[in-house]
């Protein structure tokens, strides 16, 4: 697929250590070139480009929020999947974390019970060990099992749902400093509000966490994906000449765009942003196998979330029984839903967004943290720039301290530790203070220009409307070699385009076709995609021969 090469210009900005703008092509290939941001009011940027507003909003009043983007799906009264939708609704923002129902479908009886004590503690204290909770609750739910063994209550008959309402509004306050940018991401990519919400249902928003199969971070990945993205482990030393130990996936804004990206692609590969979200937690795979068990029960294969949305309700307990989607799949678009509707209403301030630059050290240079504070003690906005540093720096795990750089903390910066690249976080700025010293071209500053939306800034070419195209039509199971051609097509097309014009948007573009290639390289997709062209060739047949023979 043919497409023209467009005229780039590059600039340098005080914060950033450049900025490549470029137009879709035209017919007299005229080059319109956006404005440098510098000396742009903050508020101007955001309100041309950013597509969020200005001031303080909450995710209802946004035109990303999934019942607007997805009106015929979403908040459609009455449906089954309305009803598990609002079964999570209930059970992440209205019950809390110490309340239990359980229902039986056949009869309709249902409880709820509360445990009293322990909410009765965490409201004294202001906190509580949810492990701790979380043990009470089991052991509950066991009890509630086996009565209803006692009883002669099917296990498929009855529910048992725990409130997490607590937790949810936790998480909320971990995102503050950072849910400004996932929105602003999950909109470049052209994506609703209910794709921030991953972290949420994968850890509530806590980067410490690491799952039992090891996953780690706020979006919980595997290690074996973290070095995908060049999101590592290091040891940098201290003063003292001992190690510390850097864990890059403690830092949501070294995680944020790795789980943008996986969400995207796969979206894209399974035909849809719900999809996407559904195979970030149970794998491409398993939604395939769905498609099929869809097509087998008599379903015209026309729309992957209608699909899809059957998989979660009617067809449930067929693919329930035959893949490992069980009731956590199950649940997992549903919780992101519950979650964010559970904090729909609360306001974002944009003030609250943390702002500061990803740097990285110039080649051959390294300083002590001691050191390299006071060259830009002005730049922080207390007297306390250790702590300041620290906090910004959450994956680098270094001592508190009430006065000044302690000898534990005072880490020896460089650009390489057991050849990983250290990256570390300073204030708006620290680039431009530090020319010498910090490399500006590995500079990526977190602020008012981050993020935005590439058909704004003139970023999105006829490349990205082509493949926009070809993932509309896959949505509609447009699973066959054709597209397959196509897709490889644009994926050349955008290693071109990527080489040209290395900006942070073309970059994630790569790495989302990338993924998207890769499900599409599967035995599984090979599989689903015949699966669809046996099912569509028939009846085709049948149709043509009955006009054939009726003179339609």
């Amino acid at each position: 697929m043919k497409h023209r090469l467009l005229v780039f210009f590059v600039f340098f900005s005080s914060i950033t250590a450049g900025l490549l703008v470029f137009t879709r092509p035209t017919q007299a290939k005229t080059v319109i070139y956006q404005p440098k941001f510098e000396g742009i009011p903050a508020d101007t940027i955001l309100s041309r480009y950013s597509g969020l507003p200005r001031r303080t909003f909450t995710l209802a009043d946004l035109d990303m929020h999934p019942d607007r983007v997805y009106p015929n799906h979403f908040g459609q009264q009455g449906t089954a999947f309305d009803k598990l939708l609002k079964s999570f609704v209930t059970r992440q923002g209205v019950d809390d974390n110490f309340t239990v129902r359980w229902h039986v479908k056949s009869t309709g009886q249902s409880d709820t019970i509360v445990l009293d004590s322990l909410r009765n503690l965490y409201e004294s204290q202001g906190f509580i060990d949810w492990d701790m909770v979380d043990t009470y609750r089991r052991q509950l739910s066991t009890r509630i099992k086996a009565d209803m063994r006692n009883r002669g209550v099917a296990e498929t008959d009855y529910q048992v749902r725990w409130g997490r309402k607590n937790q949810i509004l936790e998480a909320r306050v971990r995102d503050n400093p950072f849910i400004l940018y996932e929105l602003r991401l999950a909109r470049q990519l052209d994506m609703s509000s209910l794709a921030t919400e991953i972290g949420t249902v994968e850890t509530f928003n806590q980067d410490h966490l690491v799952s039992p199969a090891g996953a780690r971070g706020r979006y919980q990945f595997m290690p074996a994906v973290l070095r995908t993205f060049n999101i590592n482990r290091y040891k940098l030393k201290n003063r003292s000449n001992r190690d510390i130990q850097v864990k890059e996936e403690l830092h949501p804004l070294l995680t944020m765009e790795s789980s943008a990206i996986w969400v995207k692609g796969y979206g894209n590969a399974v035909g849809h942003e719900i999809t996407g979200i559904s195979s970030y937690h149970t794998g491409p795979g398993n939604v395939y196998k769905m498609f099929e068990y869809y097509i087998d029960a008599g379903n015209r294969p026309n729309d992957v979330l209608d699909a899809f949305i059957w998989g979660l309700t009617d067809g449930y307990p067929t693919v329930s029984a035959n893949t490992s989607f069980k009731t956590f799949s199950q649940g997992y678009v549903p919780s992101g839903y519950g979650a964010m509707k559970a904090v729909e209403n609360l306001p974002i301030d944009p003030q609250n967004t943390i702002t500061c630059e990803k740097v990285v050290m110039q080649s051959g240079q390294s300083i002590y943290l001691s050191e390299l504070l006071p060259q830009i003690q002005d730049l922080f906005k207390s007297d306390n720039s250790y702590e300041e540093f620290r906090k910004m720096n959450m994956h680098i795990p270094l001592a508190e301290s009430i006065s000044g750089v302690p000898t534990a903390g005072d880490i020896h910066l460089v650009r390489l530790a057991q050849g990983e690249t250290v990256h570390f976080f300073l204030p708006i700025g620290a680039t431009a203070r530090l020319t010498q010293l910090l490399d500006p071209y590995k500079t990526f500053a977190y602020h008012h220009t981050t993020f935005l939306e590439p058909k704004l800034t003139g970023e999105y070419t006829q490349a990205d409307a082509d493949y926009e195209a070809l993932v509309l039509d896959i949505g509609k199971f447009g699973y066959h070699q054709a597209n397959k051609d196509k897709l490889n097509g644009l994926a050349a097309q955008f290693e071109e385009l990527y080489n040209q014009y290395p900006t942070q948007f073309r970059k994630m573009q790569l790495k989302i076709i990338r993924v998207h290639k890769q499900v599409w390289s599967s035995d599984a997709w090979k599989t689903l995609a015949r699966k669809i062209e046996a099912s569509k060739g028939l009846p085709e047949q049948i149709i043509d021969k009955v006009r054939d023979t009726f003179d339609f």
